[in-house]
């Protein structure tokens, strides 16, 4: 999965190239929270990283509002040893007094990992997500996200697993 996520790294790179304006700062995602929230099966405890990248397609250099389709690349694993490395986009909204407020819906595909836990039918999966998040410090975000990993229909069964999770965003201006 870790040579996955570099390829998609690497691809990124190349197909959203920085421009000339300045792009908004690269993020760290951390998230936290419960898997198959909304299941009839045991919830277990949800953990993710993700990285998004400054710069992407469409880039505002304006203030707040949308801010572009920015690429990430992001790894979950649970408490019962599944993991999922996927890779996507990301559209942010900011808005509010300062653009401290950001809506972020996001969506994308990786490759799933069931281990000891619930078996979404197929190892491809579609990743879809919508983050709501608020400015606490200049270069952090405090935020909460919900989650929706599925097969669409293409595997042999399709669960279809929520998650709810509360999000720590680190900006990195200048990545």
């Amino acid at each position: 999965m870790a040579r996955f996520l570099a390829v998609v790294a690497v691809l990124a790179g190349f197909a959203f190239p920085r421009t000339g304006h300045a792009a908004d700062p690269a993020a760290v995602i951390l998230n936290a929270g419960v898997f198959d929230l909304v299941g009839h099966r045991t919830q277990y405890v949800e953990g993710r990283i993700e990285y998004r990248f400054g710069h992407g397609l469409f880039d505002n250099a304006g203030e707040g509002g949308f801010r572009g389709l920015k690429p990430l690349v992001g790894f979950m694993v649970n408490s019962k040893g599944a993991t999922y490395a996927y890779a996507g986009l990301a559209a942010p909204i900011q808005f509010g007094a300062a653009n401290a407020w950001e809506f972020t819906p996001a969506a994308g595909m990786g490759v799933y990992s069931k281990a000891k836990g619930l078996d979404p039918g197929q190892p491809f999966e579609f990743h879809l997500a919508l983050g709501l998040s608020y400015r606490v410090l200049p270069n952090a975000r405090l935020g909460v996200a919900i989650d929706h990993i599925s097969n669409a229909g293409t595997g042999r069964v399709n669960p279809g697993i929520n998650s709810a999770l509360v999000t720590w965003a680190f900006a990195f201006p200048g990545l």
